[in-house]
């Protein structure tokens, strides 16, 4: 399924829906646009343990604060974090191993809409990963499959992540956060 309305979108101008392309990102990349609470810019999904908590978290992070737009293929460089280029070498079925990974590693479960941007004849180019509002949040993410570490709860705060803590979260009888003051409504701020 094609993904033709995102952050990515409105931070570009585009006035209809309609899918992402390559001269998209690059535009992008040329604006050097910031990340912000819902788009977030990855250079590559690694298949090392700390990547696949990574991108845990930040799934379960946007589907707490209101949804966005991870793009994978576009890193950053320098102190002052300019967007570069980085074409992500794309497998066969993307979308496969990001919903098995988040099928272990996120509750409740998001199922995020994966879509590959190819050039022409390309095996590289850039993948969205598609994150919806949930009206199941909070969600939370395991930190490491052996559970010594309690799941956490992250939701994004400009462009990090911080972490719920236990009055911001849901508790029958006492509406979120009730006793910080804060709102689910607040988190997407």
């Amino acid at each position: 399924m094609a993904i033709t309305w995102s952050r990515l979108h409105e931070r570009l101008g585009v006035q209809v829906a309609r899918p992402l392309s390559v001269a998209d990102i690059v535009q992008a990349i040329a604006l050097d646009l910031d990340e912000d609470e819902a788009l977030d810019f990855k250079a590559q999904l690694r298949s090392d343990e700390a990547a696949k908590v990574e991108l845990a978290k930040d799934v379960a992070a946007m589907a707490n604060s209101g949804g966005g737009l991870i793009v994978v293929g576009v890193g950053e460089e320098g102190e002052e974090k300019h967007l570069v280029a980085a074409p992500y070498q794309i497998p066969a079925e993307p979308e496969q191993a990001i919903h098995q990974l988040l099928a272990s590693r996120v509750r409740p479960l998001v199922r995020p809409v994966v879509e590959a941007i190819r050039g022409d004849g390309e095996t590289s180019g850039y993948l969205l990963i598609q994150v919806p509002d949930s009206p199941a949040a909070p969600h939370f993410y395991e930190h490491n499959p052996d559970q010594r570490t309690p799941p956490g709860a992250p939701f994004r705060h400009g462009s990090g992540t911080l972490m719920m803590r236990e009055y911001d979260l849901d508790v029958p009888g006492r509406e979120v956060g009730a006793s910080s003051g804060c709102r689910r409504e607040d988190l997407r701020a």
